[in-house]
């Protein structure tokens, strides 16, 4: 797409302090993409929020850094949302939804009004977190998942309707 792709670390030097570089995150594992932004943070590159003009954000919403808010996207009022997060395409974060950092809100998942996702959690194509509920950090939520009640522990896969922590095999 006639875009600039860094593939490895060794190019960073090259960087080093320009102003005029802005650096997008476009990558969907969640634990990959805060290496990266780690990385990049330590070379003082700016890293703004890249959306897309089909999407819609709030006018009181309020985005950290290094979001990438893809095409049908909707973050609510008073939306907040860390750094370095993908909310991917048509994804709903309904009014005072809070959003940890490094984050995947995968196609078409909703996160109802004044739910609550912890840091490096995941959010799988067309999952709901009904409203008021709380995720914890490092949670995956499956494809079609639907979160009824508080995820409190941190870590594991949640699946099904509605949602259990699935057996490890």
């Amino acid at each position: 797409m006639g875009i600039s792709e860094i593939r490895s670390s060794s190019w960073l030097e090259e960087f080093r302090g320009q102003t005029n570089v802005d650096v997008f995150l476009a990558i969907g594992n969640n634990e990959l993409r805060r290496t990266w932004w780690e990385k990049f943070q330590g070379f003082g590159l700016p890293l703004p929020n890249l959306i897309s003009p089909h999407a819609i954000v709030d006018s009181h919403a309020h985005l950290g850094e290094s979001n990438v808010v893809c095409a049908r996207a909707f973050i609510g009022p008073e939306a907040i949302l860390g750094d370095n997060n993908l909310v991917n395409t048509g994804a709903v974060l309904e009014h005072e939804v809070r959003l940890g950092s490094h984050c995947h809100v995968a196609p078409l998942s909703l996160l109802a009004g004044r739910s609550r996702v912890d840091d490096n959690s995941f959010i799988g194509a067309g999952a709901i977190v009904i409203n008021d509920i709380s995720v914890a950090a490092n949670i995956t939520v499956g494809a079609g998942g639907t979160v009824i009640r508080n995820i409190a522990d941190p870590g594991g896969v949640y699946v099904g309707v509605p949602a259990r922590k699935a057996n490890s095999a």
